[in-house]
């Protein structure tokens, strides 16, 4: 699998400081040890090198690996589902159909981009089916699941790990799915809501306590070493993502080096990436908000339309999983959810740049509400089919009755052909 030249390289050190010292998330470079990776989706740096040792692989095969498991896994859980949602081999059959047409749809989209962006198309397809299967229609809604959120929850601080955001529309499913389940009393919607912040809370301890580990590690080996910035450069982003129309507000164009130039000079001694950095851009796109917010209005409308014109075949399966549950009754919180989802997904597009890869969980979430769609029509039928079959079944009939009565008209007629051409005296016993 194609990953970008340096993260390739920063995967060769990161797996030279494991072998070095036995430290994760620590890379040698020459003789000189230092934090693997660079700001966020440092988890990469952690899962693949260890892949590689465990397994006893090279680490380009454990590169592949990595990538090509998790699709795997992503697939396989998503087919599983819709499979064991029925009993019946039909409905099994037309449930597989559909999710294979969706998975090959949304899936074309995303072949060329890979690297790390695929994290983000497949964390809806391996973590969403796990919350739709308890709560799907016709089972207890508490059946399981709090061994199901006990599981996601760290799933989704993990997958987050190694991809920033791109369990959002997971986690933001999740929480709406809860809160909106017909029937089932506050107390307990609560409760399970506190249970899954709880297991997510704690997977993300454990990221950060791998980070805190290794920072002491590296401060013991060298005392002039000072922690990084490992979070996601939000304001960074957004600012020269605006970029993205033209403007006189000195953003020619969507590079790292015109807000480390425009933050130099502010502060010049704002280190880059650093928490000063970050609020010099926030308060510079507060500031263009303020006095221009057409232009904000604008380049979030061009954006939007950049992304649907991408996706649009995904959202047309998007939309089929929202008209599919017209006869569910537990129809709202699924429905909200998922267009929550969807916007989280198409965030990192608005926000920053729509290129296709920051939005490939748009694909993902679509497949998802594909998966529920059939689900859904299958169990609970579309409005207005039972006066539709009963049409058909009318017409139907009506139409083999007609075409019995002409077959027997047909065969009357030749029959008294038949006997009006006889020779006299044809089929009678004769003695000769």
């Amino acid at each position: 699998m194609q990953i970008m030249e340096s993260r390739q390289s920063e995967l060769e050190w990161a797996m030279a400081g494991l072998n070095a010292t036995g430290e994760p998330l620590v890379q040698k470079t020459g003789a000189v040890l230092g934090p693997a990776g660079f700001g966020d989706d440092i988890g990469t740096y952690l899962y693949i090198p260890y892949l590689a040792r465990w397994l006893q692989i090279d680490l380009n095969m454990a590169v592949d690996v990595f990538y090509y498991g998790l699709c795997f896994a992503a697939f396989a859980v998503s087919l599983t589902y819709v499979f064991l949602c029925f009993n019946d081999s039909s409905r099994r059959l037309i449930a597989l159909g559909v999710g294979l047409y969706a998975l090959k749809v949304c899936f074309a989209g995303v072949r060329p981009h890979t690297d790390v962006y695929l994290i983000n198309f497949c964390a809806p397809l391996l973590l969403l089916p796990l919350v739709l299967w308890v709560l799907r229609p016709g089972v207890n809604k508490t059946e399981g699941l709090t061994a199901v959120l006990l599981i996601i929850a760290p799933l989704i601080a993990f997958i987050d790990f190694a991809r920033s955001n791109s369990a959002a529309p997971v986690t933001i499913f999740t929480l709406v799915a809860l809160a909106q389940r017909a029937g089932v009393p506050w107390r307990r919607r609560f409760r399970d809501i506190a249970i899954f912040m709880f297991a997510l809370g704690f997977g993300v301890m454990a990221t950060t306590a791998l980070i805190v580990h290794r920072d002491r590690y590296l401060n013991s080996v060298d005392r002039s070493y000072h922690p990084v910035v490992t979070s996601h450069p939000l304001w960074h982003s957004i600012y020269i993502g605006l970029a993205y129309l033209p403007n006189n507000y000195g953003i020619p164009q969507y590079s790292d080096s015109v807000a480390s130039a425009f933050v130099r000079t502010v502060d010049p001694a704002a280190g880059y990436l650093s928490p000063r950095y970050e609020s010099i851009l926030r308060d510079e796109v507060v500031r263009i908000a303020m006095i221009d917010p057409m232009f904000m209005l604008k380049t979030l409308y061009a954006k939007f339309s950049q992304i649907v014109s991408d996706t649009k075949a995904s959202l047309i399966l998007f939309v089929f999983g929202l008209l599919g549950g017209i006869r569910d009754p537990d129809r709202r919180g699924f429905d909200v959810g998922l267009v929550l989802a969807l916007g989280a997904a198409m965030a990192p597009g608005l926000l920053v740049w729509p290129a296709i890869p920051y939005y490939l969980g748009v694909r993902g979430v679509c497949v998802i509400a594909a998966l529920i769609g059939v689900v859904r029509v299958l169990s609970f039928g579309l409005p207005g089919q039972e006066k539709l079959f009963n049409k058909v079944k009318d017409h139907g009939l009506r139409h083999s009755l007609e075409l019995r009565m002409s077959i027997r008209r047909r065969l009357f007629t030749l029959a008294r052909q038949v006997s009006i051409r006889m020779p006299e005296g044809y089929g009678t016993n004769s003695v000769h």
